[in-house]
């Protein structure tokens, strides 16, 4: 070996091992977020729930399969996750993040009162969307208290406009409490700024 060089060899076992463990605190961590997610004090936690769990360049979750087969989609952009608090470089930990993601499952697929419907969102207007999912994101972390991954004013960032910080700050304090009510916030929100 040269001076200087530095030979590393992979070891598939190694590698199987740093996998796994992965798998198992991602698991671990799902389940009890799960277990004790403070929506669930107020709603009747369904009784079976099939997570799939993949790796992506944005953390998101995806619900709509729930009604016909029980599967929720959660994507974890692995880059912005810390298993610390905080985390390096301001990342949310791991289990602030799936507190909320499941936030948004439990809002949209298990709390009726919340009255989600897809056919309202406003898909075709980008504006829009991001002011949803401004408001969103803030009643959401407001509700989860210290298990929010971010502070209000980390979720009025995005905001490109005082109205939707303000909005948010109202969402985030539970002024906004149902889907129909953030919607037509969102439209508010960007009237005049070209969608």
């Amino acid at each position: 070996m040269a001076r200087g060089v530095v030979e590393i060899e992979v070891v598939p076992q190694s590698l199987h091992d740093l996998i796994h463990k992965i798998r198992h605190e991602i698991n671990t961590t799902l389940h009890k977020c799960c277990d004790d997610h403070p929506f669930f004090g107020r709603i009747k936690r369904p009784d079976k729930v099939a997570f799939k769990v993949e790796f992506g360049l944005q953390t998101s979750i995806n619900h709509s399969l729930f009604a016909t087969n029980g599967t929720v989609q959660i994507t974890l952009d692995a880059r912005h996750l810390s298993v610390c608090d905080p985390g390096p470089c301001g990342r949310p930990r791991l289990d602030k993040v799936i507190y909320h993601e499941l936030g948004h499952f439990i809002d949209a697929r298990i709390d009726s009162a919340f009255a989600y419907d897809d056919a309202i969102r406003p898909t075709a207007h980008p504006d829009e969307l991001r002011a949803m999912y401004v408001m969103w994101d803030s009643f959401i972390d407001g509700r989860l208290g210290l298990k929010a991954p971010y502070s209000l004013q980390e979720r009025q960032k995005p905001a490109k406009t005082a109205a939707l910080r303000k909005l948010a700050c109202l969402a985030w304090n539970g002024g906004l409490k149902t889907f129909p009510d953030i919607v037509a916030a969102a439209k508010c929100a960007t009237v005049g700024t070209g969608t």
